[in-house]
């Protein structure tokens, strides 16, 4: 999906669906949806429930997701919980990062 001659995701031919790249991640962060906010630099490609400061709790698993840091996009992944799971577990993968910011 490209606007602006800027690509936003890709079209997955496996199931269907678009997956969400940073600049995607950045729109849907603006409409405010399936967002995932920890407080934390991410080094890996994959956010364990301990990490996971809040939630949106309309989030299901399989979701695109984008995981905030201090208002900003820092990566953009599939969620493996749902929101309130994320949450409320101690232990777990939350998300499955596929981009994210690199310092």
């Amino acid at each position: 999906m490209i606007h602006n001659h800027e690509q936003f995701a890709t079209l997955s031919f496996d199931t269907g669906l678009y997956s969400l790249n940073l600049p995607g991640g950045e729109r849907v962060h603006d409409m405010g949806v399936n967002w995932v906010e920890i407080d934390f630099e991410m080094k890996t490609n994959t956010l364990f429930t301990p990490g996971v400061v809040d939630a949106d709790p309309n989030i299901v698993p399989m979701d695109e997701v984008v995981v905030v840091r201090d208002g900003e996009v820092v990566a953009v992944g599939k969620s493996v919980l749902s929101g309130k799971e994320m949450k409320s577990a101690t232990k777990g993968v939350a998300v499955k990062i596929r981009h994210r910011k690199k310092n």
